[in-house]
């Protein structure tokens, strides 16, 4: 397997260091995955995560912009780690937002911003573990060779 290296994203960066991910042989990818969810209470929620289409690409990039205000570019050239916070939190929605609505729905509140960080942490940990490695793996068939 061949590593790839990226340098500054905000959902590849955990606690303040590079995030290196292998990269998958394409002819292996999954057509969806799954999100796991188990709450503080011990309860575990499912939710199928599948390819996205040119559609639900745009929309989430679109989806990103609109979240910060039309500030996702400022915040990535910020270089501070509550920027990068701030990030994931608004790629984490974006994504979830289009290709999980049923997680969105399945929420005690109104908003994916109205989360308590502590909900936020267990959302973004299931999110890490399956989604983001799927998401990198779509966004690598698009990249030219």
């Amino acid at each position: 397997m061949k590593s790839i290296y990226y340098p500054t994203h905000a959902l590849f960066r955990l606690k303040s260091s590079i995030f290196i991910l292998q990269k998958q042989n394409k002819n292996v990818m999954n057509d969806s995955v799954e999100l796991v969810i188990k709450s503080s209470t011990g309860e575990i929620k499912k939710y199928p995560i599948h390819f996205p289409n040119v559609g639900d690409y745009y929309r989430i990039e679109c989806l990103k912009q609109e979240l910060s205000r039309s500030n996702y570019g400022g915040l990535v050239t910020s270089k501070t780690q509550n920027a990068y916070d701030a990030l994931d939190m608004i790629d984490i929605e974006a994504t979830l937002t289009v290709l999980a609505p049923k997680l969105i729905e399945d929420m005690k509140v109104t908003r994916f911003s109205q989360l308590g960080i502590k909900d936020y942490l267990i959302i973004r940990k299931a999110y890490l573990e399956s989604v983001h490695p799927f998401i990198v793996e779509v966004r690598n068939l698009l990249k030219p060779e």
